[in-house]
């Protein structure tokens, strides 16, 4: 207990608040990213409305009731509810499907194999479980929302890098001497730091689901849905499990703990192996960052390619894990995936769990000063032989990289921004792969490529409708045969289809036409699928946490040294300087800026790589009213889409200059001597401003 006592100091609770209050706030920011905050009342009537039940016409009269952004609201969530209408009136017949599919291939050799035999019979007996279930259409729009938005498993993982971080703090602070001296108590002290990890992790999953889950039961109600079969939720009908839903959200909850404590151990094991805690982030951001790598760039040819799938980014997706069936099978033997995975991270657990407790006993606080460690101390001093011939800023910006560790931060940030980028892309299916291929082959500036095109098609239209109106003349002379219509038919739909594949560019045609005629600006004839997703309402939920991100790590370079000069009592002896304590502040708040203006564009150019690497931006001289989804004022009517986006890197510069000084503000004349207190506090401060700018 006294060990869970110090882990968790007002600090960390205090940042735990804030992880809850991020994971809430995520949740419902990507609810309210398609209408705005402004609307999101009219969202959540209109969500009451349609769920009470009505009529067709009874729809149509309350749609032309509507306002125009009204009706865009209402539109984007009657599909929503006939989705799910069809979902549940389909269920039984899905899965009797799936019964039935699996009942016939048992009855052919080809699927004869052992493997083949134990996965079909595990379907079957797994949709039989739940082809009797009664599902019935319930409010279960919070729940739905809540578990396709929720990232609890992400920001507890961020946390608990944090707590383990914070683990460590003895091999630093010169506690370890100490606590290895402990008679038969190292063991004893490893295996408690253990425990209260498992406690952090179980009381703060359940703590930021349940808040997560109750913001949004709070906001559209159906507490009834929580005891209806989990087949209820839209999609759910490849669970196979006859549970309740709040059953299946304790079965979530388990698996995302189980996932949670396995990659602390993980990470604990590395942090223990490695004297230096910073040294242990490191080779943790190597990891990932490899993860990552395989994740997006291993061929699907490759000898490596499993690690397409077993990778960290998947296996925190468990809703998708749960919600797609999918058996492992080996030799006459299936199981699921869910349970596989939680076999693993038991196996894995027990395993970490046995080498940290051992390494407690065995790693020595102390060693001989090798040839590297000599060689680094004499970088050091020459550094700071160097340092004192610099400006008195020049040291501070060393101070607060160097010395606070703020590089390790801007590594982070760096880190989470790439992850963050990777793991919300979209694939775009091959037909509209083909089409953005179309664009830049054919668009742009001079567009008339598609014109001559549409031209075409509209005149092949045009031939075979003339020639099967005389084909059916010549039919009812008795000229031709039925056959012969036929082929005409066939003629005038196969054109027909072929003109209507390219409404999507003659509507982007159309669009560029007026916007050249109302303000006389040539805009481009582009596609506006990765633009969207990197500069539009698609971008939203992204750009919300890398600022969050953002302001997150600011906030710990800012506050680092603060808090380092009070502890020491350096601040005493500061301000006493011959140049006063004003030019001293001023100085500091400099360097701050300069790192946080530095770590802005450093972000964005992460960013913008990232997107642009996955997306492609072709056309980036173009105007960028070109954008139809871009709500252009007439500030920025005539500016191209490269300007845009060094206006964005503007506004990151400006938020992350105000961010620093709203740090230094609060840190230096409202805190003060409680150092590191404002941290959380801050945090949820500039989340809060972000979700109502946004």
């Amino acid at each position: 207990m006294k060990e869970l006592g110090r882990l968790l100091n007002k600090k960390t609770i205090m940042i735990m608040i804030a992880a809850a209050f991020i994971c809430v706030a995520a949740v419902v920011a990507r609810d309210f990213s398609d209408c705005g905050i402004d609307n999101y009342n009219v969202k959540v009537r209109e969500y009451h409305w349609l769920e009470a039940g009505h009529t067709d016409d009874e729809r149509k009269q309350h749609l032309d009731s509507l306002s125009s952004d009204e009706r865009r609201i209402y539109k984007r969530l009657a599909k929503e509810y006939d989705i799910r209408t069809e979902y549940i009136e389909g269920y039984r017949d899905n899965v009797n499907a799936v019964i039935s599919n699996a009942q016939n291939m048992k009855k052919f050799s080809v699927f004869g194999t052992t493997d083949s035999v134990a996965n079909i019979d595990k379907t079957e007996r797994d949709y039989s479980r739940i082809k009797d279930v009664n599902v019935t259409k319930v409010s279960s729009r919070a729940i739905e929302q809540y578990l396709q938005h929720d990232i609890s498993i992400y920001v507890m993982l961020a946390l608990m890098i944090y707590v383990i971080y914070n683990i460590y703090e003895y091999r630093d602070n010169g506690m370890w001497q100490l606590t290895y001296t402990a008679k038969n108590g190292r063991m004893r002290f490893s295996a408690c730091l253990v425990a209260a990890m498992f406690i952090i992790i179980a009381v703060q999953m359940f703590i930021m689901n349940i808040c997560a889950a109750g913001g949004m039961l709070c906001i559209y109600g159906g507490n009834k849905i929580l005891t209806e079969p989990v087949q209820c939720l839209t999609g759910y009908s490849s669970y196979t499990l006859p549970v309740s839903v709040i059953t299946y959200l304790f079965i979530r909850y388990f698996i995302n703990s189980m996932i949670i404590i396995t990659l602390s151990l993980i990470v604990s094991v590395i942090f223990a192996l490695c004297r230096k805690r910073i040294s242990s982030v490191v080779i943790v951001g190597i990891i990932a960052g490899i993860e990552a790598y395989a994740y997006q760039n291993i061929s699907l040819q490759s000898r490596f390619r499993i690690f397409r799938k077993i990778n960290i980014i998947n296996i925190m997706d468990v809703n998708a894990m749960l919600k797609d069936y999918e058996n492992i099978v080996y030799g006459n033997i299936s199981a699921g995936m869910a349970a596989m995975l939680c076999v693993v991270c038991l196996v894995i657990s027990v395993l970490m769990m046995s080498i940290l407790i051992i390494m407690g006993k065995y790693i020595r606080p102390g060693k001989k000063t090798g040839v590297i460690d000599k060689i680094i101390e004499k970088i050091r001093h020459g550094i700071q032989k160097l340092l004192g011939q610099l400006p008195h800023l020049c040291k501070e910006i060393y101070k607060l990289l160097i010395t606070g560790k703020g590089w390790l931060v801007i590594a982070v940030v760096v880190f989470i921004t790439i992850f963050i980028c990777n793991s919300q892309k979209v694939i775009y299916s091959d037909d509209e792969k083909k089409k953005d291929e179309y664009y830049q082959e054919y668009g742009g500036k001079d567009y008339s490529g598609f014109t001559e095109i549409i031209e075409l098609r509209k005149a092949e239209v045009k031939e075979a409708a003339e020639k099967l109106e005389e084909a059916q003349e010549q039919f009812e002379k008795g000229e031709i045969d039925e056959n012969t219509v036929s082929k005409y038919v066939y003629n005038y739909m196969d054109s027909t289809r072929l003109l209507d594949s390219m409404n999507e560019y003659m509507e982007q045609i159309n669009y560029v036409e007026e916007v050249n005629a109302q303000y006389g600006i040539e805009a481009y004839v582009m596609s506006q699928r990765g633009y969207n997703q990197i500069l539009g309402d698609n971008a939203k939920i992204r750009k919300l946490i890398i600022y969050i991100i953002l302001g997150f790590g600011i906030v710990l370079i800012a506050e680092s040294e603060n808090a380092l000069e009070y502890k020491s009592g350096m601040n005493m002896l500061l301000g006493s300087s011959a140049r006063g304590r004003i030019w001293g502040k001023a100085v500091k708040s400099g360097a701050v800026c300069i790192i946080a203006a530095i770590i802005a564009v450093i972000v964005n150019i992460t960013e913008m790589s990232v997107m642009s690497h996955t997306y492609g931006m072709p056309y980036i001289d173009a105007p960028l009213i070109s954008l139809s989804f871009m709500k252009v004022g007439k500030m920025l009517r005539y500016i191209t889409i490269k300007q845009y986006m060094i206006m964005q890197l503007g506004v990151y510069i400006l938020y992350s200059l105000l961010v620093s000084i709203e740090t230094m503000a609060v840190s230096r004349y409202i805190f003060k001597k409680n150092s590191n207190r404002e941290v959380p506090l801050l945090i949820v401060l500039n989340t809060i401003v972000l979700f109502i700018i946004i």
